[in-house]
């Protein structure tokens, strides 16, 4: 008899937990849990940008992790990359197909490679403009980090397209490491980040980061960026200027777009191939679920992490909760356990860090009042050490 297969696409943190948790769950004689991710490594979002600016710490040695002891504790194997009942299958998916009426069907690969699944789950992420867009493979990392060093070290001035939190935790880090360098945010909006979160605390953080000597630009744009400039291919043009939306002229040596994703990875769901699937793909590419993380249009399938159709930040502790969910609803629908639990959206809370030793968090409300708390508790959990040994742990790395 043919063993249920579960498949999963992508392997950040939150799906590397899931796979963990069915690892433990399911049996080895009557299931199989397959993880499909495009990357052989996996990259600590939280270190990645500090990585990119600076050598200092060989950051990449610490924060660029293999899969190879994700199942240690599940699996008294030996044999790298795979637990109880799961596994790594390394390559990028660029089509799915399901059977008749939707119950199954298989992924396709780019090397031509088919993988069936009786169940599904979509965690393929985002993508990202300039230096969060990392290659895939690990061998690559090197050269990859040495070109982003040099235009950090070269350029005398940096303009920073977008203050979310990544414009606004690039800011620091260059700031941290080449204090002479002349840094730039511009934002659309009239304040950093946006207005999930209270202005007390948006002004907190572009307070803090003129403070260290960056030019904060809201209510203005940089348009017209080049294909160079998007996919961080463009090097340091000495001496130049730009001019933004509302004609305030700015040193740009080095241009960086940080306005945040791109969009989200889900071109390879095709209407002629996954019907089902497809008609669950709005028009931004995002999924609509129901409160089980289940497909509104095929409950055979689930989405996780950022192509999540819900009203919420898409943030690593996002995607750690919808992983607890799914995982759950997988084990109690294969294992004829009954009712399934629903996903309650978390609180959305940030930590933004400006360098090594200052940030800002904003941890919610209580009674009504904002809870924003200063460096001593964003040094102590993310600005210092950059969640890299927790992130390890949740991976079974020392």
């Amino acid at each position: 008899m043919s063993k249920t297969s579960i498949v999963i696409l992508g392997a950040g943190g939150a799906t590397s937990a899931l796979a963990q948790a069915l690892d433990k769950g399911l049996d080895p004689t009557k299931h199989e849990v397959i993880i499909v991710s495009a990357a052989d490594y996996y990259r600590i979002l939280p270190a990645a940008l500090r990585t990119v600016v600076t050598a200092e710490g060989k950051l990449e040695e610490r924060m660029a992790v293999p899969y190879d002891n994700v199942f240690a504790k599940t699996s008294r194997s030996t044999e790298k990359l795979k637990g109880r009942v799961a596994s790594f299958v390394f390559g990028k998916v660029v089509g799915v197909e399901e059977k008749e009426n939707g119950e199954g069907g298989q992924i396709l690969l780019e090397d031509g490679k088919r993988i069936g699944w009786d169940y599904l789950v979509v965690a393929t992420g985002s993508d990202w403009a300039g230096p969060l867009r990392w290659p895939t493979k690990k061998a690559e990392l090197g050269q990859y980090l040495d070109a982003w060093r040099e235009k950090f070290a070269s350029a005398k001035s940096v303009v920073l397209a977008g203050a979310g939190a990544v414009g606004c935790e690039l800011a620091g880090e260059i700031k941290d490491f080449y204090p002479k360098t002349e840094v730039t945010l511009v934002q659309r909006g009239d304040l950093v980040l946006n207005n999930t979160y209270p202005d007390a605390f948006r002004q907190r953080v572009a307070n803090e980061l003129a403070a260290k000597g960056v030019k904060v630009l809201t209510g203005d744009t940089v348009n017209n960026l080049s294909e160079g400039i998007l996919d961080g291919s463009e090097g340091v043009v000495s001496g130049r200027t730009i001019t933004t939306s509302k004609g305030v002229t700015v040193s740009a040596e080095l241009i960086i777009p940080t306005g945040g994703r791109l969009g989200v990875n889900t071109s390879f769901i095709s209407s002629s191939t996954a019907p089902t699937i497809f008609k669950a793909v709005g028009g931004d590419g995002h999924l609509a679920v129901k409160p089980t993380l289940q497909l509104t249009t095929n409950p055979r399938v689930f989405a996780c992490g950022d192509v999540v159709a819900l009203n919420e930040q898409h943030t690593l502790m996002k995607s750690a909760a919808h992983a607890g969910v799914i995982a759950a609803n997988l084990l109690s629908i294969i294992q004829s356990k009954g009712q399934l639990k629903n996903y309650s959206k978390p609180t959305d809370m940030i930590l933004i860090t400006n360098g090594r030793t200052r940030g800002s968090a904003y941890m919610g409300t209580i009674f009504g009042f904002n809870i924003i708390l200063g460096s001593w508790f964003s040094v102590m959990v993310k600005s210092k050490g950059l969640m890299i040994g927790m992130a390890r742990g949740g991976l079974n790395q020392p």
